[in-house]
């Protein structure tokens, strides 16, 4: 704000400011990573890992990869595709981006605290069903309660990514319509904004649900399918974009985001039930086996 309105430096303060920011964040965690290897016990800033470290790293990052790489595909390539729209279409639609990357922190947030909680959560109820099946008669029963446990966790964060999507959809949708001249004096990017702001509210909605479910499949470490997801997803869309029929207006570029976002959201979705299901088979189907077992008489 200071760079720009102030200083009257526009998009060079801009891109200064976006410097400067990452700069300072990168020196910062630099030297916190430093004073933490002067320790006692600390490692060294830079280390070569061993084999097994990087192939367990690699296998993580991987589908983390993959993701941000089919999102700036995506992102990039509808920003690509409005520019050649014209002036009034490419206002618009930084606009509507920005409103939208306002509310992605709705999804990433439910990502990461699945990705924190859930493991813990799945670990619990594996030791549990591991003393249930050892010590008595009715473990049957008792494992089936622990895996209501974890499904009933799963239901509720699911739940809560998809009233978190809806709130901020409502909110991302509204805010363009009602305060549309904060952004612009322009009557005709105005008009623009209003235009798409459903297809907004749809975009957010669909990614709180999207981040959602894939925070579940990373912490269930199921990394094959998101990696598969994500570099399919990502291939379709560039050939897309490269295509005649790429985009030709705002609003089906954001058709475009919004059929991204829902495509993903189904996907992991989808992915997420049907481990659940398995999941559930499995264990009802060792309950069922070990209640045979200790049936009296036999």
């Amino acid at each position: 704000v200071a760079l720009v309105r102030f200083m009257d430096l526009g998009v060079v303060g801009a891109a200064l400011a976006t410097v400067l920011a990452d700069f300072t964040a990168a020196v910062f965690l630099a030297l916190m990573r430093v004073r933490n290897a002067s320790q006692p016990g600390g490692r060294l800033l830079v280390a070569v890992p061993s084999p097994t470290r990087f192939l367990g790293f690699a296998v993580f990052a991987l589908p983390i990869m993959m993701a941000n790489l089919g999102k700036s595909v995506v992102y990039n390539g509808v920003g690509i595709s409005v520019g050649r729209c014209g002036a009034v279409a490419l206002a618009a639609h930084q606009v509507l981006a920005r409103v939208f990357f306002c509310f992605t922190p709705i999804g990433d947030s439910m990502s990461m605290v699945i990705q924190v909680f859930l493991p813990g959560v799945l670990v619990a109820k594996k030791k549990e069903q591991q003393e249930q099946h050892e010590t008595a008669r009715r473990s049957g029963s008792l494992a089936g309660s622990a895996r209501g446990v974890a499904c009933g966790t799963r239901r509720a964060l699911f739940a809560a990514g998809l009233v978190a999507g809806l709130l901020g959809a409502s909110a991302a949708g509204a805010i363009p319509v009602a305060f549309s001249g904060i952004f612009t004096d322009d009557a005709a990017v105005a008009r623009a904004i209003k235009g798409a702001a459903p297809l907004l509210g749809l975009a957010v909605a669909s990614h709180a649900v999207a981040l959602t479910c894939e925070g579940l499949l990373l912490a269930q470490h199921d990394f094959g399918f998101l990696s598969a997801s994500y570099l399919t997803t990502t291939v379709v869309s560039a050939v897309f974009l490269l295509t005649s029929h790429r985009p030709e207006s705002l609003n089906t570029a954001w058709v475009v985001l919004v059929l991204f976002q829902g495509m993903r959201a189904v996907q992991f979705t989808l992915r997420s039930v049907w481990i659940a299901r398995q999941d559930n088979y499995a264990k009802g189907k060792q309950a069922a086996h070990t209640q045979q077992e200790h049936r009296p008489g036999e």
